[in-house]
């Protein structure tokens, strides 16, 4: 048996359909700000953490990765409740004083609400006045040329 050499059986690779190659293709680390040169097929490549600055390679990790996710999930938690319980009115019975201080204090506020409708009005009905006055006098100058 024999076999065809291998060079016989090797087909040619199809023209224009490869990417280009760059030989000096430079890669820049955005973290540490490395630049490496490489054979790739872009010309410029920007990589968020290289073997320069990566924990594992380096042996130091930085102080974000210190505190875990639980860690924050519990300060999230802790600072909900707190506000939780600021916004929660009490459900505890009022004394007899705190009722009739309740009842004082709404007495007070429905009676400046008022004030405020009276001036309201009053402030109007002036205005009213005014206008009329003005159109009096104005018709009674009319008249006297």
């Amino acid at each position: 048996m024999t076999f065809a050499p291998l060079s016989h059986t090797i087909c040619a690779m199809k023209a224009d359909i490869h990417p280009k190659v760059y030989a000096d293709a430079t890669v820049t680390c955005t973290a540490c700000g490395a630049v490496f040169k490489i054979p790739g097929t872009m010309k410029d490549v920007q990589i968020e953490i290289c073997s320069n600055c990566h924990p594992i390679y380096t042996g130091k990790f930085r102080a974000i990765m210190s505190s875990g996710q639980v860690d924050k999930f519990k300060k999230k938690m802790a600072a909900a409740s707190k506000a939780k319980v600021e916004a929660k009115p009490s459900k505890r019975k009022l004394s007899e004083e705190d009722k009739l201080r309740k009842k004082l204090e709404e007495a007070k506020a429905e009676k400046e609400e008022k004030k405020k409708v009276i001036a309201e009005k009053e402030r109007v009905r002036a205005k009213k006045a005014a206008e009329k006055t003005v159109v009096k006098k104005g018709k009674d100058t009319k008249k006297e040329k």
